[in-house]
């Protein structure tokens, strides 16, 4: 069921008017934190400036500030080659030019970048991006059987909340996500394609998703078959064009700053298994952070836990399960620089949480209802959070 009847039509409404209603109050939340000063936003900290004078508008509150600082920065001229500019400076710039597609939008919707529309385009762009993501949540719902109102599950993703708080790119990079897998069970795949490719220029762990179907391929060849969907063999180029793409535009990046985008301040994101969530839990005690972060881990883990035991029942395709098999993986590897703090890791486990979604949705056993009760108390708690600690 992937068209829109007369009957899921308002459903699917519902489900956007939800998602636009719902981000745009809590927009409108953090700018009376901010003074209804827009740039606030994007959390700039002192760290990060020059001394010279700074953009038209921009206000800085705090001593460290958030990603976003650097978005914002980006939006302000995205192909820069410059580490210092506009009395700002990244940390890493190959890391953070890296996820370019949101501040590529953002110049653009702000007229080439004027400071005094930048931070607004930040804002718009997300809350037009929660908006996508409904739309295109219903549209997997359908798709996997379930009405368009399990649409509000993918709405419900806890990291896309991180980024309309912060300006960060999570929003668009899973409306992308979305539209990715969308596409290819529409059998769509030059489309597909495309959306894979613009998804990993918004964040690279949408990399999953082409990894996912690079496997199905691959292993169907090694059967002596093809791969197909809506009875179409898929073309590995589909998978094959987004990493291609995304290893050149890591060649760029490495050439122009003299480091690999992928690497932290301390070395690396990735690492041995489970390390990093341990070495993170001996910092929540340390800093009496436990209870927020076991719980907002715990209701990732939860979806994931449920959608793994649901992947051997679910409908899903199989290059579907592969991905949500990479993602859980990619989660395991995380370090403590990712794991530290639930602002950081809920985006970063954004993917794994989609497609554990979509892993439950294609499974008519899986207990999406008292999921649906539950998750409200979620992003109540979490919007509180965000909202009090700016």
């Amino acid at each position: 069921m992937t068209s829109l009847d007369a009957r899921e039509r308002p459903l699917t409404f519902a489900v956007v008017a939800v998602a636009l209603i719902a981000s745009s109050l809590f927009i409108v939340g953090r700018l009376a934190w901010g003074d209804w000063k827009p740039s606030t936003i994007a959390d700039v900290g002192r760290q990060y400036t020059t001394g010279d004078p700074l953009p038209a508008g921009l206000v800085v509150r705090r001593s460290v500030g958030f990603d976003g600082q650097f978005f914002y920065r980006l939006a302000l001229h995205p192909f820069t080659t410059t580490r210092a500019e506009f009395g700002l400076r990244f940390d890493q710039p190959a890391r953070r030019q890296q996820r370019i597609l949101y501040p590529i939008v953002a110049w653009i919707a702000s007229g080439a970048g004027r400071a005094r529309a930048v931070p607004w385009a930040l804002i718009g762009i997300n809350i037009i991006g929660f908006g996508a993501i409904g739309w295109l949540g219903a549209a997997l719902a359908r798709s996997a059987g379930r009405s368009s109102f399990a649409g509000l599950f993918f709405v419900a993703t806890p990291g896309i909340l991180v980024a309309l708080a912060f300006d960060t790119g999570e929003v668009v990079a899973v409306a992308l996500a979305l539209s990715t897998l969308l596409l290819l069970r529409q059998g769509r795949f030059g489309l597909a394609t495309a959306a894979s490719t613009l998804a990993l220029f918004a964040r690279e762990t949408t990399l999953v998703i082409p990894i996912g179907l690079l496997l199905a391929t691959v292993w169907a060849k090694r059967q002596r078959r093809t791969y197909e969907i809506q009875g179409r063999a898929v073309p590995m180029t589909v998978a094959l064009v987004p990493i291609a793409l995304y290893a050149a535009w890591q060649t760029v990046l490495w050439a122009r700053w003299g480091k690999p985008a992928f690497t932290s301040t301390d070395g690396s994101d990735l690492g041995a298994p489970i390390a990093g969530l341990v070495r993170a839990v001996r910092i929540w005690a340390q800093r009496g952070q436990t209870v927020d972060n076991a719980f907002f881990l715990g209701t990732i883990l939860l979806v994931v836990a449920l959608g793994v035991v649901s992947v051997r029942r679910s409908r899903a395709f199989t290059h579907e399960k592969l991905a949500f098999g990479v993602a859980v993986v990619l989660a395991l590897l995380y370090q403590w620089t990712v794991m530290v703090h639930y602002a950081t890791y809920l985006r970063a486990l954004s993917e794994t949480y989609l497609l554990g979604v979509l892993m439950l949705l294609e499974d008519s056993q899986s207990p999406a209802a008292p999921l649906g009760i539950g998750w409200v108390e979620v992003w109540g708690y979490l919007a509180f959070r965000v909202r009090m600690a700016g």
